[in-house]
């Protein structure tokens, strides 16, 4: 839902959802990873320029569940 309302109000932007390997039975924190979520995926959109794409990679290995944004802003230079 959180990628459906960014869309809502980002229509210029792309948004690709990746999920991978099973998800069922993940237990979280739902609100904290609600916040941290739309903190990475607000950010990849404010710093992507319009029409670009903002892409989210979720892949399950065993106990480990690896979350990757990716977008195409700028980006953060290499001295930083």
């Amino acid at each position: 839902h959180i990628l459906d309302d960014l869309r809502s109000n980002n229509p210029t932007h792309q948004f690709v959802f990746n999920p991978s390997g099973n998800l069922d039975g993940i237990y979280v924190d739902e609100t904290l990873l609600q916040h941290m979520l739309l903190n990475l995926l607000s950010n990849a959109v404010k710093y992507s320029p319009a029409g670009g794409t903002v892409k989210v990679d979720v892949t399950r290995q065993d106990n480990t569940v690896l979350i990757q944004i990716s977008d195409t802003g700028i980006g953060i230079p290499i001295d930083d």
